[in-house]
């Protein structure tokens, strides 16, 4: 592989032109005094098996899809109270081995390659912020934040941008799409409602029921300018993959080639929306993995992370079933994983599971160490940061965008 910096969508090479986002945001955090906000931390050493059950800090429960349905603007019945009243960094250290160090050539110096991956999911479309907390325009300040703390990264979303009343329900993807390609994703893994609206570019109000589904998934992949992938789902008539949709990119992060692979829930049809997922197949997650980490480890890849949009427990089973893992980035349910779950895959190595939350309440670091002979990872650090509009310079950018949607 070349010493480029590329994405690689599944065979094919593509030029990756890294973005340098318009804002002059310091990386330093302060609160509304103008202190440094000091990270709460926990610790995780492997073997200590997180669940929902025994997290140190509370994993929350979703709610419904019907909520979603009516909700508008207020998130309430989506997002909790623990994620709406943080203010403090979570941050985890998780050692998966213990790093390889000693002499190497003339420099004496094996230490480990770092890279950095920034994760969202389910933004479902959050334009404004609300009680001081969220909104795009912060969400992309803070992105801005840790890019410049560290310039080797990549930059993932696990799913559903859309489907936010009022704004982003009528618009369908419009605004995200928009927002996204400013603020310079790398990526996104397709969740339910990425398959959701039946008419052709993001649909209307009553959609087109003549329409095919597949339509608006082909025009957001257009437009978006960074890949969507989805390595389990598949056309139901032809068992293949059409050629908008991939099933992972790799990237290469710095002196690590990051491969990134994308699976599904198999059930996205519910009784608020029965139309999700028609004309698709979604195969099993952890026999699709099973097919695809080996291409993408032939390809290059020397780590191997998914995201996930599935809740936390199909999560923690493919993770079981699936070895070559070394992350899980999770989505669909909303929850806030401060501390990773930490899974056993089927050869013993132990695999974090993060997710953060919902509607661009929290954005999420990544700082992976990989031995730069092994090519193992051997330390991964979570931090799940809050957005606050009190300690984040909004993005204008992001911020004219929101504004002339809110408008209409």
């Amino acid at each position: 592989m070349s010493g480029d910096n590329v994405i690689r969508n599944y065979g094919s090479v593509q030029p990756h032109i890294p973005v340098t986002h318009k804002s002059s945001v310091s990386p330093a955090v302060k609160s509304d005094a103008g202190a440094e906000v000091k990270p709460q931390a926990d610790s995780f050493s492997p073997g200590e098996t997180r669940t929902t059950e025994n997290l140190k800090r509370p994993v929350m429960p979703a709610a419904s899809e019907q909520a979603a349905f009516t909700r508008e603007e207020d998130d309430s019945a989506y997002v909790s109270d623990f994620v709406k009243n943080a203010t403090k960094p979570i941050v985890t250290e998780f050692s998966i081995f213990k790093s390889v160090r000693g002499k190497e050539g003339k420099e004496g110096n094996n230490d480990p390659n770092v890279i950095n991956i920034i994760h969202t999911n389910d933004l479902h479309g959050k334009l404004a912020p609300k009680d001081g907390k969220s909104g795009m325009a912060y969400v992309a300040g803070k992105i801005d934040q840790l890019r410049q703390q560290d310039p080797d990264f990549i930059l993932v979303d696990a799913g559903d941008i859309a489907y936010n009343p009022p704004y982003s329900d009528n618009n369908r993807f419009n605004p995200m799409v928009d927002i996204m390609n400013d603020i310079g994703y790398d990526v996104l893994g397709a969740g339910n409602h990425e398959f959701q609206w039946e008419a052709g570019k993001y649909g209307g109000p009553d959609g087109n029921p003549n329409k095919n589904l597949t339509d608006n998934m082909r025009e957001l992949a257009k437009d978006l300018k960074f890949p969507v992938i989805c390595a389990n789902a598949v056309m139901a008539d032809t068992g293949k993959q059409p050629d908008f949709l991939k099933p992972y990119i790799i990237k290469k992060v710095g002196n690590v080639n990051v491969g990134v692979v994308g699976v599904v829930n198999r059930k996205m049809a519910t009784d608020a929306h029965p139309q999700v997922g028609e004309n698709w197949k979604i195969k099993d997650q952890s026999e699709t993995l099973k097919e695809m980490i080996p291409k993408m480890k032939a390809e290059g890849a020397d780590v191997i992370v998914v995201l996930a949009h599935d809740n936390l427990n199909n999560n923690q089973a493919f993770i079981r079933n699936t070895p070559g893992i070394d992350v899980v980035v999770g989505a669909h349910d909303h929850q806030t994983v401060g501390t990773p779950i930490e899974v056993k895959d089927p050869t013993g190595k132990s695999v974090p599971l993060v997710e953060a939350g919902s509607h661009g309440y929290m954005v999420g670091n990544l700082r992976v160490e990989v031995d730069p002979k092994s090519k193992q990872v051997t330390k991964i650090t979570s931090t799940l940061y809050p957005v606050l509009t009190s300690e984040v310079k909004p993005d204008p950018e992001v911020s004219a965008i929101v504004d002339k949607w809110k408008k209409g």
